[in-house]
């Protein structure tokens, strides 16, 4: 996380190769990833669909036929289930900010027409924009006008784009 050069890409896959998330670096053959996550085992992504990378270097991938969020640890360790069956429907769009219990985590779920916000590694989340999002694609952290964290969600639907504060009140 500290190259600011590396790309992430999450990629469904095809006939040929499994869903994957690549790693590339410009200092090596561009066309060639110089590693990949979640192929074999522990972590073997269907259908990535949204990738967010913390202050750490993990990785966070949602993969919307698991129903999961994975984290993949920047030391190459197994990935582990960030969140899961039981609190993501269809999980797309993903952004992760701070680290340690201050980490907020925050995951669009167009299944369940609202986005989770997970806070300092609970597993429980606080859920966003539940009367107000139809298909929530992406999320994102942003800087409210008084320094405040806040969430932008993109609803695919209605076209248009929501903040919420943290406890998942309407801003805008």
């Amino acid at each position: 996380a500290d190259d600011p050069a590396v790309l992430f890409i999450a990629t469904r896959g095809d006939q040929t190769r499994p869903p994957s998330v690549q790693v590339f670096k410009p200092s090596l053959d561009p066309d060639v990833p110089a590693a990949s996550l979640g192929q074999v085992g522990i972590g073997h992504l269907e259908r990535p669909t949204g990738l967010a990378v913390d202050d750490e270097g993990d990785v966070y991938v949602t993969d919307e036929l698991q129903r999961m969020l994975w984290r993949f640890p920047s030391d190459g360790g197994d990935p582990v289930a960030a969140a899961g069956l039981a609190t993501l429907t269809l999980p797309a769009g993903v952004d992760v900010t701070g680290s340690g219990e201050a980490q907020l985590i925050v995951v669009a779920d167009p299944g369940a027409g609202s986005a989770k916000l997970f806070r300092g590694g609970s597993l429980t989340p606080t859920v966003i924009g539940e009367a107000l999002l139809v298909r929530p694609r992406g999320a994102c952290f942003i800087d409210g006008p008084d320094g405040t964290v806040q969430i932008a969600i993109c609803d695919g639907a209605t076209h248009r784009i929501h903040v919420f504060d943290l406890d998942g009140g309407d801003v805008v």
